[in-house]
């Protein structure tokens, strides 16, 4: 039975260690004025296994960044007060070539679109976004594969 009992732990260990290294990587950035929209935002990614932080301002974003904070992805609203949306887009583009940017926007206008595309955007999602749309996105930059 002690033979039994060290081989199920050291699989439970095993296991663990390929759970934790398949998703200790899944983390978020979560950029928008709203207070509301930030935690809508977390919800879902919490659901698809991400760790998120948030920032109320593009401002407040590049600053978390500045630290040395490196997300897997930056889901980044474009209507916000100070630097704005496609403002911190560019910055994050030029500065962190590699970190994907999702905009989550309510701005249908085409081109506001066009500018986000042109900034460097990898996805655009239509708020309220959903936990699909959300996936989709994902899915379109293969980040979705780590999610359970």
């Amino acid at each position: 039975m002690g033979q039994e009992a060290g081989r199920a732990s050291h699989s439970v260990a095993f296991l663990f260690r390929d759970c934790y290294s398949r998703f200790m990587d899944l983390r978020a950035l979560i950029v928008d004025d709203s207070l509301v929209a930030r935690l809508s935002m977390r919800k879902i990614l919490a659901e698809l296994g991400y760790a998120t932080e948030q920032a109320e301002s593009g401002e407040a974003a590049l600053a978390r960044l500045a630290t040395g904070f490196r997300p897997s992805v930056v889901f980044l609203d474009l209507t916000m007060p100070g630097i704005g949306g496609i403002a911190t887009l560019e910055a994050i583009a030029r500065n962190y070539a590699n970190l994907p940017v999702i905009v989550v926007t309510a701005d249908i206008q085409s081109f506001s679109l066009d500018m986000a595309k042109a900034a460097g955007s990898a996805a655009i999602v239509r708020k309220p976004a959903t936990k699909d749309e959300i996936l989709a996105s994902l899915e379109s930059l293969r980040l979705a594969e780590r999610i359970p």
